[in-house]
């Protein structure tokens, strides 16, 4: 896997590092357009050179205005090499000189030629853009993550759910969403370098906050219990609710290089590849219920009635902690920007994020009310209640419970000031991992200063 994420961060920078060295001379056309590429032959009335998308164009020298480098630079030996190629064009008179258009805004149709004349290939499809310096990108869209133990975690404990409904015939309940996707904000500069080359530092924002679940934990019983002298009736009611929330933000700074290859006149595809450094909190908020009542009404062996005994008990409270994490990362991606007005592009790109965040620490409180009645209706019912609390730091910690009657084992997740201890009922105790590894989709637009 290593392997592959690494294949996938370099291929980008080693595509940019290839492409960037053929491109190493430019013509300057009257018409605007720039064409780039390598100059294989030259005289007074022509220049050929051989392009990396047009293929080898020979392009008359009143057409030209500034060549880069000059020719005078290229040596004598390479002024006698003889192209591998040559495009023969029909003899055409010398128009007269004409003052260089302005740019293109919106694509044009082709001017017209001399009869017998072929249009130049740069003047149908355009030419590359020159850039300005600085641009800034906004954007905002999806990512759909994995989430580790976060998403484990909750795939585990509807599986007990379901274990338990059908081995203890009971009839349980949960509705707990996992994290799948994340709304995903950014803004950008681009510092442009050349017209291929550009840089950015971003910084994105994204954050989700899961509705709250609900996990119902119903049981009852009844019966009679004999006991000689004595028997009794029972009846028992335990339920257990508890309602779950989940918040996950996380604010990547980015460092991307992104490379860009135009397509016509007004579009481009950018490839791009780069580090990042995530800022990460989690806040995990649970409100819990626990309603339990037990009566029991004993009688003699001849159904004298003697005394009901009950212990009924409620519990209120809510569970929450907050912890936090910073971790690098990267990221690679593949985009597409039309630019319908000089200073302003649309873009709609796709990007791989790989981040994993473990060592999550901060701090957890738990606070609870409870009353509780219990006694024998023959000697009085005593009463009892209070309000708890307890609060605490600690590290986020995954470890597995075991159902030997299950024979299975179901991942959670807690915060605990120490490692949770190996047992019986404790398998594979380790630091929680939780990741934002998976695809973005944004769409945004570019202004260009």
């Amino acid at each position: 896997m290593k392997k592959k994420l690494l294949r996938l961060f370099l291929f980008p920078l080693i595509l940019i590092f290839i492409v960037s060295f053929s491109f190493a001379d430019k013509i300057h056309l009257k018409n605007g357009y720039t064409i780039s590429g390598e100059i294989i032959s030259y005289d007074e009335n022509s220049v050929t050179i051989r392009a990396p998308i047009f293929g080898v164009m020979k392009i008359e020298r009143y057409k030209i205005t500034k060549i880069e480098p000059p020719l005078e630079e290229f040596t004598e030996e390479a002024e006698e090499k003889e192209p591998e190629k040559e495009i023969i064009e029909p003899e055409t008179p010398m128009p007269e000189a004409k003052e260089p258009s302005l740019p293109a805004v919106i694509p044009q149709e082709p001017k017209k030629e001399s009869l017998g004349q072929k249009p130049i290939i740069a003047d149908l499809m355009g030419a590359r853009r020159e850039k300005s310096r600085i641009s800034l990108y906004l954007s905002g869209g999806l990512t759909y993550i994995d989430g580790g133990d976060l998403n484990g975690v909750i795939s585990d404990y509807k599986n007990l759910i379901a274990d338990y409904n059908e081995f203890y015939i009971t009839n349980y309940t949960i509705d707990w969403a996992e994290f799948e996707r994340i709304t995903n904000w950014k803004a950008e500069v681009l510092v442009n370098i050349t017209s291929f080359f550009s840089f950015g530092l971003g910084v994105e924002y994204l954050n989700s906050k899961m509705g709250r679940g609900n996990i119902t934990l119903n049981d009852s019983d009844s019966g009679t219990v004999n006991g000689g002298l004595f028997y009794y009736n029972y009846t028992l009611t335990d339920n257990y609710q508890f309602a779950p929330q989940q918040e996950l933000t996380v604010i990547p700074i980015t460092f991307d290089l992104y490379y860009f290859v135009p397509i016509g006149r007004i579009a481009e595809v950018f490839v791009k590849a780069g580090l990042s450094y995530n800022i990460g909190r989690l806040k995990y908020n649970e409100t819990y219920q626990s309603e339990y009542d037990y009566q029991a009404d004993y009688y003699a062996s001849d159904d004298t009635f003697w005394y009901t005994y009950i212990d009924d008990y409620t519990e209120d409270g809510t569970y929450s902690y907050s912890v936090k994490c910073n971790e690098t990362g990267f990221q690679a991606g593949l985009g597409f920007d039309i630019k319908p007005l000089p200073f302003i592009s649309l873009i709609l790109e796709g990007t791989y994020r790989f981040a994993n965040f473990k060592d999550w620490t901060g701090s957890g409180n738990d606070s609870w009310d409870w009353d509780e009645q219990w006694g024998r209706s023959d000697l009085g019912y005593s009463t009892d209640s209070a309000n708890e609390s307890d609060a605490w730091a600690g590290k986020i910690w995954y470890y597995e419970l075991y159902d030997s009657n299950l024979d299975k084992q179901y991942g959670f997740l807690s915060l605990h000031e120490q490692a949770p201890q190996s047992s019986e009922l404790i398998k594979n105790p380790r630091v929680g991992k939780i990741n934002l590894n998976g695809f973005s989709l944004r769409a945004g637009i570019r202004i260009s200063f």
